[in-house]
Order: structure tokens, then sequence, then C-alpha cells
């Protein structure tokens, strides 16, 4: 199997009619004074609740600690990451939760199911491996397809990283 056309699949089926399902969400706040466009907003926010995070210092803590990569992915021109009180702020008066509930789940009702393929993540501690930095063992962290149980992707934690 080509290794290109999972990426390729994701992109054209999955993250465009996502991001286009976030043009649908209307932007409560007036033009006046905005720092954050809203769709960058988002998406990291959407991405901050994939990683586990609910209260707004949780958001902005996840999104802090990932914003110099995030950044330069969404190249957005932000000076620095949201506070906690922004999160809080955009949540309670920029965006409407019953529309972006209506929105996602759209979104995900006309999800077909090459776009509702199962990944699973995993951490693993390679046994007799170890580092000649800091002479531990090594840890990987893998994001691998279920079905086929097939790694998609696969990098080293940092020492006192957790999964």
């Amino acid at each position: 199997m080509d290794i290109n056309i999972k990426p390729k699949l994701f992109e054209t089926k999955v993250y465009q009619p996502l991001l286009a399902s976030f043009d649908k969400i209307t932007d409560l706040r007036s033009k006046r004074g905005v720092r954050y466009k809203l769709k960058p907003f988002l998406i990291l926010l959407f991405l901050s609740k994939l990683g586990g995070a609910d209260r707004s210092a949780e958001i902005a803590d996840w999104v802090k600690f990932r914003f110099t990569e995030l950044k330069s992915l969404l190249h957005l021109d932000w000076k620095k990451s949201p506070h906690e009180v922004t999160w809080k702020r955009m949540m309670e008066n920029a965006i409407d939760a019953g529309e972006v509930e209506r929105v996602f789940g759209e979104y995900l009702q006309i999800m077909s199911a090459d776009e509702s393929e199962l990944w699973n993540k995993g951490g693993k501690v390679v046994c007799r491996v170890k580092l000649e930095e800091t002479d531990k063992q090594l840890h990987l962290l893998a994001v691998a397809e279920s079905e086929k149980s097939l790694t998609i992707e696969q990098t080293t934690l940092a020492e006192g990283e957790n999964e």
C-alpha cells in the first residue's frame, strides 16, 4: 500500500470538510478589537478537546504547551497563545454552543466509512534500548490504524512525558 494515499484521503475527505464546517459557525463578536480570528480559534479549540481538555484553563494550557508548533502549522500571526480568560470569554460570548453542536453533528453525519476509520494511540517502552544522552529507556508514542494494525506515525517521548 502506498503510504501517501492515506494523507491525501485525510486531506480531501476529512480535513477540508471539517474546515468548511468551521466556516458555518457565526462569530458573535463585534468586528472592532478582534485579536484572534474565529476559524483558527475553533481549530485550536477542537484539537484541545480531542486532546482531553475540557475547561478553559485546561484548553489554554494545552494550546500554550503546543503553541509554537501549532502557530507554524496553522500559519498564525498571533504573538502569543490566548490566555485562559480569553478562552472562557470566547466560549461564552463569541460562539453559540447550540450552533457549534448542530454544525459538527451535521459534519459527523455526512462522514462515510472512509473518514470514520478508527485509529489507536499507544505508548511503549522499548526493552533493552537506552538513550545515550540520559541512559534512560526509550519511550515511544505511536498512532496506528486499528483494522490492519498499521503504524501511521511514531515518535519518541521526552523524559517525564506521558502518552
